[in-house]
């Protein structure tokens, strides 16, 4: 489940899609757990640094 802008939208396998910059936004694993890739454009200053992002937040 992705929630973007208060929105809950159900997503599967092989989903993508684009989350304008300052929207809020999540996920919510299901039971068996979740495989997700973010990218952004342009690149995002504290994912520039090693050790930080999202991992050291």
């Amino acid at each position: 489940m992705r929630i973007q802008g208060g929105e809950a939208i159900a997503v599967r396998k092989g989903d993508f899609w684009r989350t304008p910059g300052g929207v809020p936004h999540t996920m919510r694993a299901g039971p068996d757990g979740a495989r997700v890739l973010d990218i952004f454009s342009p690149p995002r200053a504290e994912y520039r640094v090693p050790g930080k992002g999202f991992a050291g937040r």
